[in-house]
């Protein structure tokens, strides 16, 4: 009984250190590239990762920066942006502008892009972006919130 085991695990073995390794092989295992996101918050005429700012009015700024990866293995890709919103602020839906960034352009996409708003948090939502993805680029995303609170900590949160 010993023996089988001792042969079965050194076929196992030999198996596992043989499996091809040619570069198709890799490639096929690949996982693609995930986006990234980035969320800043405007203070002193900057956007900066900051979680504490002085408001001078009722108003504060964000600004969203997505990364956009290698999508042409896809039929169609969906980007979804999902942000929670601080405590005393609410969203001002009219200030939202979305914009495609590349290069050598700027391009406004807010239509391309649905809002979903639940209140504490909200979504945009593009149901493809491939067909305007031609070149590396970035997704932008502006908007603003009311601020009606008395407290400015953590207004910086979590963005995906």
């Amino acid at each position: 009984m010993t023996k089988i085991k001792y042969i079965f695990a050194t076929f196992l073995v030999l198996g596992i250190f043989s499996l091809p390794t040619t570069s198709s092989f890799a490639e096929a295992i690949k996982k693609p590239q995930k986006p990234t996101i980035e969320k800043l918050v405007l203070d002193d005429q900057v956007y900066k990762k900051e979680n504490q700012i002085d408001i001078k009015d009722k108003t504060i700024s964000y600004k969203l920066r997505g990364s956009i990866p290698e999508i042409n293995k896809f039929q169609t890709y969906k980007y979804v942006f999902c942000d929670i919103l601080p405590n005393d602020t609410s969203l001002d839906k009219e200030s939202i502008k979305i914009y495609l960034i590349t290069e050598t352009n700027k391009t406004n996409i807010t239509n391309m892009f649905e809002l979903e708003d639940k209140g504490d948090t909200f979504k945009l939502i593009s149901v493809d972006i491939k067909p305007f993805i031609k070149e590396p680029s970035k997704i932008e995303v502006l908007y603003n919130l009311n601020f009606k609170g008395k407290t400015t900590k953590d207004l910086v949160n979590y963005a995906n």
